[in-house]
């Protein structure tokens, strides 16, 4: 089972790219800047999230040099010494992180950042009521950049709000500063504070470090940015970003030591409540397409596929325009399962057919948390930073029948979906999706890049091409009538 999902082992490694194919053919495209419009944090997510909304300092027409808009907002670490806190903003010119103590006598940490610099630094805490301050006696803190950096840290002239992070983590001793979804794979800069000492502890470097223990509130200041767009929002996250997880799921009575050593493989009870909840609905044996009452189901359904004039590829051929021009390539069915209730975008299960050498556009999914279970043939997930810079990170995952792999709100969000078989082989998912329980937001379209012009994001409203009992009967109808 270990050799199964070896090439799972650190898929974001330095090296790892995403190579052309026959359906993924101009990698090198997606190098192209893209417009990405993620929708901010709503102030109605603190029963889950700590998030403050800034006001400007100082609205500045931009006429007199060195004038920016300013803005700044502070908020409480939970948890002493740990948790992520996220900017989201507009067209920021710099970032300044300030993490403090409740005593003033003791050092705060600085993080400054620019469209091409990350600096951190430590020093005397800021006097009582200011913003925006950096000593001028403080401490270089050595950093470096991280295998998935870029020379770009900010986006100043993107017209949407982006995303950036910055990470304390005081048990292992390490700062990470990112962007976009708050996980591993998005980190571009870090410095290591502790090493391990016998009997196989952590200790700091230098104990002028030892404040970092007691860190207990962050104020952040944007410089730069326009009236006109969103002001600066803070969200803090309790936990630091400390791990990479897997893309693939196994059931806890099969996954090895070896797995969770190398890190290949994760299992349910490790992610999100909303994952494990619409895991223990398709994971078992039973979810599957080739029942007692139709064992040709799936060979029916690639007939379908297929066949000129046939129900499956009469409605593929209806849905050619749906992602932009004429492309049949890009066309895939989304059979529903149920009725939208209200808690994901669209119906919360669905069935999507892929024909062979078709591909779904790059898209996110909303925010939402989703299981993906392969039900039958194989496909590739390829992941990105963003639906803005559309860079691939790692390899695919590679998955075949009976594999399961998983999304949630900083993790896999962004991917692109491939039947890559030569030989007319469909491929049968069943996707299930919900809204964090308390994602009072509920942003109901998954964006995607327009696959002609590589820079225009459009909108997916989630859709049904036909309910999942309607489809069975009338495929099993086909099939029959085939003799004839």
């Amino acid at each position: 089972m270990t050799d199964r999902f070896s090439s799972f082992f650190d898929v974001f490694a330095p090296g790892n790219v995403v190579h052309n194919s026959d359906v993924f053919t101009e990698s090198v495209k997606l190098a192209v800047p893209h417009v990405d419009a993620p929708p901010p944090y709503s102030p109605t997510l603190k029963s889950v999230l700590t998030v403050v909304t800034a006001k400007p300092l100082d609205t500045v027409s931009g006429d007199a040099p060195g004038s920016y808009l300013t803005y700044n907002a502070k908020t409480k670490l939970n948890i002493r010494g740990q948790g992520t806190v996220v900017a989201n903003c507009t067209g920021p010119l710099a970032l300044l992180f300030a993490f403090s103590t409740n005593d003033s006598s003791k050092s705060t940490l600085y993080v400054q950042v620019s469209e091409t610099t990350v600096d951190f630094w430590y020093g005397p805490s800021p006097p009582q009521g200011s913003s925006g301050f950096l000593p001028a006696d403080k401490v270089a803190i050595e950093g470096q950049p991280m295998a998935q950096s870029t020379s770009s840290y900010l986006r100043p002239d993107m017209p949407y709000p982006a995303r950036y992070w910055l990470s304390v983590d005081h048990k292992n001793g390490i700062l990470r500063f990112g962007r976009d979804y708050a996980n591993l794979s998005m980190a571009m800069y870090q410095a290591e504070l502790k090493q391990r000492v016998p009997p196989g502890v952590y200790h700091w470097k230098n104990e002028k470090f030892a404040f970092i223990d007691e860190l207990t509130t962050v104020s952040v200041q944007q410089t730069g940015g326009s009236p006109t767009a969103a002001p600066l929002q803070l969200v803090y996250l309790p936990l630091p970003v400390v791990q990479k997880l897997p893309p693939i799921i196994l059931p806890n009575d099969v996954i090895t030591l070896e797995q969770l050593a190398t890190g290949s493989a994760t299992v349910a009870a490790n992610l999100s409540p909303e994952c494990q909840r619409l895991y223990a609905n398709v994971a078992g044996s039973k979810i599957e397409l080739d029942t007692e009452d139709f064992r040709e189901f799936s060979k029916a359904i690639e007939r379908s596929v297929n066949t000129e004039g046939l129900l499956c590829q009469t409605m593929l051929k209806n849905k050619s325009t749906e992602f932009g021009p004429d492309d049949y390539k890009s066309t895939y069915l989304r059979i529903t399962l149920g009725s939208d209730l209200g808690n994901s975008p669209g119906a919360p299960f669905v069935l999507e057919i892929w024909p062979a050498l078709h591909a779904s556009p790059i898209h996110n999914h909303g925010d939402s948390h989703a299981i993906i279970k392969v039900l039958h043939g194989s496909i590739k997930a390829y992941y990105f930073t963003s639906l803005y810079d559309a860079v691939p990170i790692g390899p695919p995952a590679n998955l075949s029948r009976g594999d399961v792999t998983w999304i949630d709100p900083n993790n896999y969000q962004v991917h692109q979906l491939s039947n890559e078989s030569r030989d007319g082989s469909i491929c049968c998912t069943i996707q299930c999706y919900s809204y964090g329980a308390k994602d009072l937001r509920h942003y109901e379209a998954f964006d995607y890049v327009n696959d002609d012009t590589h820079k225009i994001i459009h909108h997916f409203e989630p859709n049904s091409d036909m309910s999942f009992l309607d489809f069975k009967a009338a495929i099993k109808k086909e099939w029959q009538e085939r003799r004839n």
